[in-house]
């Protein structure tokens, strides 16, 4: 539940603030597009699974015993067995989608020697690296 209630303010950030214009050639891009979108829908995807896993029995989700979220969709046949086969498929896939993610910011990093990755790590928009950026592509 903890990841539910940090995923909507963050879904509301992301929609609310512009999204920087990614580096990289025009197929890159739209990978990364999918990515972050694959970010969100698997990580929303693994929290409804959990809770048709916590609810199966009918039973509310009680979270850090100030309030209750009721069992809306229970008592189906093999449900916890069901929601926790997708639950550990969709977690594992938010894994792999994770190194990817990895992988591809130490790529931008030390073979095309962009910013993404000072740019992940210090979102703030820096003019000494921005201008440093752009000698780079020019060259």
């Amino acid at each position: 539940m903890v990841v539910a209630l940090l995923l909507v303010p963050r879904l509301v950030w992301r929609l609310a603030n512009p999204r920087p214009e990614p580096p990289g050639r025009p197929w890159e891009r739209r990978i990364a597009l999918w990515v972050h979108r694959l970010f969100y829908l698997l990580t929303a995807a693994v929290v409804v699974a959990g809770y048709l896993i916590t609810t199966a029995d009918g039973q509310p989700v009680v979270v850090f015993d100030h309030f209750q979220l009721p069992a809306t969709l229970y008592g189906l046949n093999n449900q916890a067995d069901i929601a926790g086969r997708w639950h550990n498929g969709l977690a594992l896939a938010l894994m792999l989608l994770t190194a990817l993610h990895t992988v591809a910011a130490i790529k931008h990093h030390f073979i095309d020697q962009d910013q993404t990755l000072t740019r992940m790590l210090r979102p703030v928009s820096d003019k000494r690296h921005d201008i440093h950026e752009v000698k780079q592509q020019e060259e």
